[in-house]
């Protein structure tokens, strides 16, 4: 059903391209398609971690969908951090991807260092 279009109409025909949200697992409902790069997909899901970057140990973890963006939950990652060592985070670093206007204005509306 999610790739068909026209249902409702007499003639109802394949969808061009992929629905977004698209569930690939008649057995897990959560997974979807997601992508490293333009030409490297994968089914599944992504792990989200915060690591001490002084240790290299995990501080927290999540899961989040495949075809979520990877900044996500990246506030609740650093707050879970606090809870799970009762340590304040000082300052969070992150990649290009947890760079952008609007996870540095959650960050900022939260009072936390970028």
């Amino acid at each position: 059903m999610q790739d068909i279009d026209g249902l409702d109409s007499d003639e109802p025909h394949l969808k061009d391209g992929v629905s977004r949200d698209r569930l690939p697992s008649a057995t897990d409902p959560e997974m979807r398609h997601g992508r490293k790069s333009k030409s490297s997909r994968f089914d599944g899901h992504k792990a989200a971690l915060a690591v001490d970057t002084e240790t290299g140990l995990i501080t927290a973890a999540d899961v989040i969908a495949g075809n979520a963006p990877d900044n996500e939950n990246a506030l609740e990652l650093v707050t879970g951090t606090e809870e799970n060592t009762g340590c304040e985070v000082g300052k969070t670093l992150g990649d290009c991807a947890y760079g952008d206007g609007a996870t540095r204005a959650k960050f900022a509306d939260a009072q936390r260092d970028w």
